[in-house]
């Protein structure tokens, strides 16, 4: 896009911002964006300890401060979602209570899986390391790898799970 897509506006607000109000509003707390202060608009953050290697370390640094905090999980979302909406954020998180694997992953499935619309516990911490330290990136291939990950699959509208790449 030419820019950091998270500081782009939706409605007045940078999309960092919205995608925040979005999780907070569905029930999330504590809510923190994964990445550089200068992107994170007026999010509490938590820099990526594993900057210019995509998603999957931005998940690892996102579970890495749940275990930090004491939370059970991670609800893990791109911020170039300008349709989320709290409902699926709350569909996810309800769907997930009642649930208690140790390695579970509650994820967003539209037309296909979204796993940065999903809810990581704790418990993927261990094998997304070793996936990562191996040297995979993808996210899809890493959940695709680890047999122990349970995957509890949550239907969502497509809409509210699509991404922006063009302005």
């Amino acid at each position: 896009m030419g820019r950091a897509k998270a500081l782009i506006e939706i409605d007045g607000a940078p999309m960092v911002d919205r995608t925040a109000a979005v999780l907070s509003v569905g029930g999330c707390r504590p809510v923190v964006a994964i990445g550089p202060d200068h992107l994170t608009g007026g999010v509490a953050t938590v820099v990526d300890r594993f900057p210019g290697d995509g998603p999957l370390g931005a998940i690892i640094t996102a579970l890495e401060h749940a275990v930090l905090i004491g939370a059970d999980a991670a609800f893990v979302v791109a911020c170039d979602l300008p349709e989320l909406d709290a409902a699926t954020v709350a569909g996810l998180l309800d769907a997930r209570s009642a649930h208690h694997e140790r390695r579970l992953l509650t994820i967003a499935v539209a037309d296909r899986r979204e796993p940065l619309v999903a809810i990581w516990s704790t418990g993927c911490l261990a094998p997304l390391r070793i996936c990562f330290d191996a040297g995979e990136r993808s996210v899809y291939r890493a959940i695709d790898s680890m047999a122990e990950i349970v995957a509890l699959e949550v239907a969502v509208d497509a809409q509210r799970v699509r991404n922006v790449n063009t302005p």
